[in-house]
């Protein structure tokens, strides 16, 4: 007996004219066979619509473009988020239809699932959602949201990073993700939590925000604007601290005043997604103050190596921090 899973294979391939008469005949029985499959159908073809223009000459190999996507997208560790009962079958196929076909990272997908809607910035794209009772979501690349379709109560899965601008309302607010919760209702707050991140992070831009560990929400961290606090997931402890950039991936800008170094190397790793090396000790002792919007690295580096006379060398991801360093 097939599987649902073979029948959205045969989707993939329909949508590049490559069916045989049989297996067109055998897709077209199982679509007649539940309403519900034809409502998967309907969904995975709105999918397709949003690739366009394709090379006629292309031809797919979904195993690969399935290993590719299942790559980018995994956990390192088990959620709290509830799991759509098709969705990562779902999400072969859109491996198929986004990324076999030369695609890249197409955008972002969206996936309704009868009661769950879940929504997913794929690329470097940012995107903007407008949730059902107003309030909006500005979901950071390599991050997904998931809501109940009635969106009652207003509880939203988080998995990445999120700014949250939360319309006021009697009914409480909460972001859950792996290891926190955060409660509202109504402010303006940035949520960082990535599965293979030490830490849970919380700053609150307006209004007021309780955080709390997902195993002990009676315990809150009460944060008011200009407050934050970060959730070691090893230590199991809160540590209150506000990063001034922790809206720089929204706002395009960041700030530094007097900033050790090693926070200043932290910052430019998170918004560029680059690593540091440190060829001398002594160069986390240097301190470094600048402003910058819309900045490249390399606009970045040349006021470091002015003020610090520290030289930054290196391409692509990888650099390496080298000169005398500071007392």
């Amino acid at each position: 007996m097939k599987t649902n899973e073979t029948y959205w294979d045969l989707i993939a391939k329909e949508t590049q004219g490559q069916l045989t008469p049989e297996e067109q005949q055998e897709l077209q029985s199982w679509l007649a066979s539940d309403p519900e499959h034809q409502k998967q159908y309907d969904d995975l073809k709105k999918l397709w619509s949003v690739t366009k223009e394709t090379d006629d000459n292309w031809q797919p190999d979904a195993n690969s473009a399935w290993q590719k996507f299942e790559k980018r997208i995994s956990t390192q560790k088990e959620t709290k988020v509830v799991q759509l009962p098709f969705r990562r079958r779902m999400l072969r196929v859109a491996a198929i239809l986004l990324v076999a076909l030369g695609l890249g990272w197409a955008g972002n997908y969206y996936f309704n699932n009868y009661n769950k809607i879940e929504i997913a910035s794929l690329n470097d794209d940012l995107q903007t959602v407008v949730l059902p009772d107003g309030s909006k979501v500005f979901l950071n690349k390599d991050s997904r949201i998931s809501y109940d379709k009635t969106f009652n109560p207003r509880t939203i899965e988080l998995e990445g990073e999120a700014f949250f601008d939360v319309i006021k309302d009697p009914k409480p607010f909460k972001i859950l993700t792996a290891k926190s919760q955060v409660e509202v209702l109504g402010t303006s707050f940035n949520v960082r939590a990535f599965p293979d991140e030490p830490t849970e992070e919380v700053v609150v831009k307006t209004g007021k925000v309780a955080f709390s560990n997902i195993e002990n929400t009676n315990t809150k961290e009460i944060l008011k604007a200009g407050e934050g606090a970060i959730w070691q997931k090893k230590n199991r402890t809160f540590q209150q601290e506000a990063n001034p950039n922790a809206f720089s991936w929204k706002t395009k800008q960041l700030s530094f005043k007097d900033t050790p170094l090693n926070l200043v190397m932290k910052n430019l790793e998170r918004h560029y997604g680059i690593d540091f090396e440190v060829e001398n000790e002594a160069i986390l002792n240097c301190r470094f103050t600048g402003d910058f919007t819309d900045a490249t690295l390399d606009e970045i580096f040349q006021i470091m190596n002015y003020t610090t006379s520290i030289d930054v060398t290196g391409d692509q991801n990888e650099y390496t921090l080298s000169g005398k360093g500071c007392q």
